[in-house]
């Protein structure tokens, strides 16, 4: 046995002193620049193995002539322990390292990516574009100052309510999904009226305002996204297809976006039902399953990917920019996203009674814990920096302040 600060099995030096039969193991670190899935391969002759953080990734064993494998794996944004295995029985001889990471195309792992087990590791500096807001810290919407509604079907109550927006005004729209209508409440909290009559909502599960206040609600049993004049009249009702959407947000230029559950799809809309887009994956694998979609200013896009437990982060045009993870939940009660003005993401976790703030990286910033007997699902933000969340679990719609 010999150990060496380098070794390789493909340059001549080495491998003229290298006598088959010989293996090699190689150990460091390897560095994500961002969270998201990374395929991982390694091309040899003979047999090679490659661990990530203790996980086999890639099996290439054997032997063989020269063969390339792949694997795929979730990395957080860091450093990661790295070990390859290679063995050489007889003939020529190769070891090559590959990836593809997020957003990426396949390439040799770039060696300033690769770093030596006994030494320091750097100081993190790589970045992805575009970049995420800075959030300063006491920024995170987490003390709860009110709340409206209470369980019952009279004006101004709630019944599982999914889904909730805030116009430009700062008035306070709900999907009521228990009672299968729209209320419409003052910035300050009084009840004004319910919207959408003759709309005959089967299952308003969320519920997204223009910018010209124009309200769009999907109904997920109606198959359809509704779409309700300021005042309250039903204008039209969108039906490209949809099955059970659930979650719709507007972006830039008034363009919406609709996470088409069943479908497993999200669609992007014109204001007059036009389909622009339609985005039905990222990464490494296709959604499963999305329940809400969030669009920043700069138009990336935000997926909540419920059955993969993950948010997934695309560019404007759909390219995958990376992901986190999210807790495990359902379709029905399911988490949904918004985006703050300063760029602070809000996930609502339904099963654990509470809202996560994360930063565009998926860093945790902070939590709106709510009590016992809460599930939160529809989250809005207001210009004001308050963060509001619908939760089926008490009837209510809460805000919370920085």
């Amino acid at each position: 046995m010999q150990r060496d600060f380098v070794v390789t099995a493909n340059d001549k030096p080495f491998s003229g002193e290298l006598r088959p039969p010989y293996s090699i193991v190689w150990r460091g670190k390897l560095e994500a620049p961002r969270s998201g899935q990374y395929a991982l391969g390694t091309n040899s002759d003979d047999g090679s193995y490659l661990y990530v953080d203790g996980q086999l990734v890639v099996d290439n064993g054997g032997e063989h002539g020269g063969r390339y494998r792949e694997g795929v794996i979730r990395l957080s944004r860091g450093y990661h322990d790295l070990e390859v295995r290679y063995f050489q029985a007889d003939g020529s001889q190769t070891m090559q390292l590959w990836w593809t990471p997020p957003g990426g195309s396949r390439e040799l792992l770039p060696p300033d990516r690769l770093f030596p087990w006994e030494g320091e590791v750097p100081a993190h500096v790589a970045v992805q574009p575009p970049e995420p807001t800075t959030v300063a810290a006491g920024e995170v919407a987490d003390q709860l100052v009110s709340s409206l509604g209470g369980p019952g079907s009279g004006d101004g109550q709630f019944l599982e309510p999914r889904g909730v927006a805030v116009d430009e005004a700062g008035r306070i729209f709900v999907a009521d999904t228990g009672n299968h209508r729209v209320q419409l409440f003052d910035a300050d909290g009084p009840w004004l009226s319910t919207l959408g009559a003759g709309a005959e909502l089967q299952q308003p599960c969320d519920v997204a305002v223009d910018s010209r206040g124009t309200a769009y609600v999907a109904d997920a049993l109606g198959d359809a996204v509704v779409r309700l004049a300021p005042d309250g009249r039903v204008l039209s009702r969108f039906t490209p297809g949809f099955y059970r959407p659930r979650g719709v947000a507007v972006g830039p230029d008034d363009v919406l976006y609709v996470a088409d559950t069943g479908h497993s799809r999200v669609l992007a809309l014109s204001a007059a039902g036009e389909v622009l887009a339609e985005y039905v994956g990222a990464g490494m694998e296709p959604f499963d399953q999305p329940t809400d979609v969030a669009v920043d200013v700069q138009g990336t896009i935000y997926v909540v990917d419920t059955y993969h437990q993950r948010v997934v982060r695309m560019g404007p045009g759909g390219e995958y920019q990376g992901e986190w993870e999210i807790p495990e939940a359902d379709t029905l009660d399911s988490p949904h996203i918004v985006i703050s003005a300063t760029g602070i993401i809000y996930v609502t976790d339904p099963q654990s009674g509470q809202v996560v703030a994360y930063d565009g990286e998926g860093q945790v910033l902070g939590w709106a814990v709510i009590g016992p007997g809460s599930k939160p699902v529809g989250v809005a933000v207001t210009s004001s920096g308050q963060m509001l969340a619908a939760d089926v679990g008490l009837h209510r719609v809460h805000i919370f302040q920085p």
